[in-house]
């Protein structure tokens, strides 16, 4: 099973050329038309403005797509969602197309009684890893030792807790394999909710 990234965005990992432009016109504060530009190639630029925004856009809703795909049907139903204000505010992270393409990180956040914990995905260039965080009203990490070496890195990032192992899902013609990470998402939660 895999996700299929949306087609702008596979472009844009695909196609250096693609990256530059797109990077480019999602960079500039303010951007003008050049100088150099022709009446009939107006449009050519508009056209490229909005296939840059789409890109970012397609890149946000692929990364909420990828955190459904893995985390969703993982989460149990004693686990209680926090809003989106609660989960912006906790990771200091918005929920917009722009925050999430700056960011690279879409992650949800849950209470199940005195424990909070965060799901999260991050889409890059290359690969798909997943991070996790398991700790209490204190910020205390309670994931330490629970989560398999094989799957997760060992290592407490204290931003996002813990991240799966680097290549566990590589892009691969647009499209990420899904098996690893669904793997990896299903045993941390069964060993931090047990």
């Amino acid at each position: 099973m895999s996700y299929c990234l949306p087609e702008s965005y596979a472009s844009y990992v695909a196609d250096p050329a693609v990256r530059t432009a797109v990077e480019h016109i999602l960079g500039s504060r303010s951007l003008e038309v050049p100088d150099t530009l022709g009446w009939d190639q107006l449009p050519d630029f508009h056209a490229a403005v909005l296939a840059a925004h789409q890109v970012r856009c397609d890149y946000a809703s692929a990364v909420q797509g990828l955190w459904d795909a893995v985390w969703e049907r993982v989460v149990s139903e004693d686990l209680e969602a926090w809003s989106i204000a609660e989960a912006a505010h906790w990771y200091g992270l918005g929920f917009d197309a722009k925050s999430l393409w700056q960011n690279e990180v879409f992650a949800r956040a849950y209470t199940r009684g005195d424990s909070w914990i965060g799901l999260g995905v991050c889409l890059d260039l290359r690969e798909v890893r997943l991070c996790l965080w398991f700790g209490n009203e204190k910020d205390e990490d309670l994931a330490a030792g629970l989560l398999s070496q094989d799957d997760w890195d060992p290592e407490l990032d204290e931003d996002y807790g813990y991240w799966s192992k680097k290549d566990l899902a590589r892009i691969e013609g647009g499209c990420v394999p899904l098996k690893r990470l669904k793997t990896a998402a299903a045993g941390a939660l069964l060993a931090i909710t047990e």
